[in-house]
């Protein structure tokens, strides 16, 4: 797995800033097995199928012992996502058919898994494109289960590697020792993609869809992984290593210092209070909100409890995960309804192809199509709601029909559950997301109809900016700096200002360092990040005067392109 490369080049590459921070090590370069096996069947039927159907289970076991482990990983819910993967019974029936055609059980999946990579690579939805990643590591780990041969080992990394790879798998990271690895780079994946998220959950500095790198890379070179600017520099001089390592240092100092935050209260610096939440996807992830001292839930996405499934999810399931989330949490916990469709699919709900999934039947749109689904939800969110702090948040919100409709379908099963005699809390706060450009020219309208805002700053970025977030070629669009996005945002503050309402931000943009005091400046009560974050965050409210920021938000206001407004940040930080 771990071999050396061909044509070794010094120099600086650039891609995506997919994990802040600075890491310097030795590249380990991680390239795909070469399996050699028999293309045709050997055996007779039943042995081929029974190796394969065995090779599942074994799969399976390993996959329910690793993620369940006492330490377990943020990875893990993510490799066990393949569970149902193995449990499909599509992708079983293909295999066990090519078998039955004459092919022995490594040809059978290698050419049922490429089937379906190659129809999920050609979908227009971005949530079936991430799930060819799935796919190619479940490819492998099959074939080292098929073939007797051992994966690669990532617990016994020397100290200070750099992970450099084509793609890095949720199943290479599970047994990785995070604290020899000090950076990660890959050739693939976007700033949402599994490296990504696995990246910035184990807080190692990363660097992705970095353009053949392994090929200008050679075993045990001296590598910089620049994580907040996007970029990687081979075989550094010695100068250049050693200011990076000062720099590195100097993130790694400002770190220390905010752990501290952790149990302190959210305060800007005049005194005044904020809040830090937390963005999680499963109840497991309530131990992170409480080791970081996130104040509460800012969004609870709850299409996971839809996706990778043959059923819909009952009412008595949903209740218990809402339940187990609310009464594990201190504080609020805000709980988007189902947001599917665009960059997220699920068999179950059968959602029509579309020509652009973005702008089409998704989140609150599906919701309100399929009341029968919907209703539900509704019933589990209201039967959960006597577990804590309950807020409901729906998603993509464009106009009043919308939030006034759900409205009247909760106060309908209210109704409902009063004649059935099951307890619910009174007056739930229902707010939207404001993450369209329609939600920020009626954020004043939609505020005396909503209880509370929440703003969605990725799809709003890509919205506003008519660039989709999951294409590289124009990920520079999709910047936190655009001037459309703060303006937008200031609009949205204001809005909710005027009716009363609080307003928070549960996108990427609520942990972006630079924006801090100015999102403060704007009005900005509630920022929802991930957990990971959280200390941080607060460390920089604490040092933010808001009529400093006050007076930087109006200088930001009037710029007028992103280079201008991430430079006048950089330049006139209050931090």
């Amino acid at each position: 797995m771990m071999k050396g490369v061909h044509q070794a080049k010094t120099g600086t590459y650039t891609g995506i800033a997919a994990s802040q921070g600075i890491g310097i090590g030795k590249a380990v370069i991680l390239e795909s097995e070469a399996f050699t096996y028999e293309s045709k069947r050997t055996g007779d039927v039943e042995t081929e199928q029974r190796r394969y159907l065995e090779a599942a289970d074994k799969l399976i076991d390993q996959t329910e012992e690793l993620t369940s482990e006492g330490d377990v990983k943020p990875e893990a819910g993510i490799v066990r996502a393949q569970i149902p993967l193995l449990r499909d019974p599509e992708l079983k029936q293909v295999i066990m058919n090519l078998i039955l055609e004459g092919s022995s059980a490594e040809s059978a999946v290698v050419s049922a898994c490429n089937a379906f990579i190659e129809l999920f690579e050609a979908s227009d939805d971005e949530m079936l494109k991430e799930r060819t990643a799935d796919l190619r590591d479940l490819k492998e780990r099959f074939l080292y289960r098929l073939t007797g041969r051992k994966g690669p080992d990532l617990s016994d990394l020397p100290e200070g590697s750099v992970i450099v790879a084509g793609e890095l798998t949720p199943s290479m990271t599970l047994r990785m020792n995070g604290k020899c690895v000090s950076g990660i780079v890959t050739e693939c994946g976007g700033s949402t993609s599994h490296a990504a998220i696995l990246s910035r959950a184990m807080e190692i500095p990363a660097v992705l869809s970095v353009p053949d790198i392994t090929k200008f890379v050679k075993q045990g070179d001296l590598l910089i992984v620049d994580g907040s600017e996007g970029r990687v520099l081979v075989r550094p001089d010695e100068s250049t290593a050693e200011d990076y390592s000062t720099r590195k240092e100097a993130y790694l100092e400002k770190k220390r210092l905010t752990e501290k935050y952790i149990s302190l209260p959210t305060l800007c610096k005049d005194g005044s209070p904020r809040k830090v939440l937390c963005n999680i996807a499963s109840p497991e992830d309530t131990a992170q909100v409480k080791a970081f001292g996130g104040e509460g839930v800012g969004l609870f996405r709850t299409e996971y409890l839809y996706m990778n499934r043959n059923d819909l999810p009952s009412e008595e399931e949903q209740t218990e995960v809402y339940r187990r989330v609310l009464s594990a949490v201190d504080g609020e916990v805000i709980i988007r309804t189902l947001d599917i469709g665009g960059d997220k699919a699920a068999k179950t709900l059968s959602i029509p192809e579309e020509a652009n999934p973005f702008l089409g039947l998704r989140s609150i749109r599906y919701s309100l199509k399929r009341k029968d689904i919907f209703r539900v939800q509704l019933r589990a969110l209201l039967r959960s709601s006597t577990e804590g702090q309950l807020k409901i948040m729906l998603p993509m919100v464009t106009c009043v029909e919308e939030i006034r409709e759900v409205r009247t379908m909760i106060r309908e099963e209210e109704e409902h559950l009063r004649q059935e005699g099951i307890a619910f809390a009174e007056r739930i706060p229902l707010g939207i997301m404001v993450e369209t450009p329609a939600a920020v020219l009626m954020a004043d309208v939609l505020a005396r109809e909503a209880d509370f805002f929440s703003i969605g700053t990725n799809d709003l970025t890509q919205y506003l900016m008519s660039a989709d977030r999951g294409n590289p070629e124009v990920d520079h669009l999709n910047s936190v700096f655009q001037p459309a996005l703060i303006r937008g945002i200031s609009s949205v503050i204001r809005g909710a200002k005027a009716a009363g309402i609080p307003v928070g931000m549960c996108g990427e943009a609520a942990a972006e360092e630079l924006l801090t005091p100015l999102l403060a400046g704007l009005g900005l009560e509630e920022f929802s990040v991930n957990p990971v974050s959280v200390p941080l965050v607060r460390a920089r409210l604490a040092q933010t005067d808001p009529k400093e920021a006050g007076q930087l938000a109006e200088k930001v206001l009037c710029l007028t392109s992103e280079a201008e407004v991430r430079d006048f940040l950089k330049t006139n930080s209050l931090l």
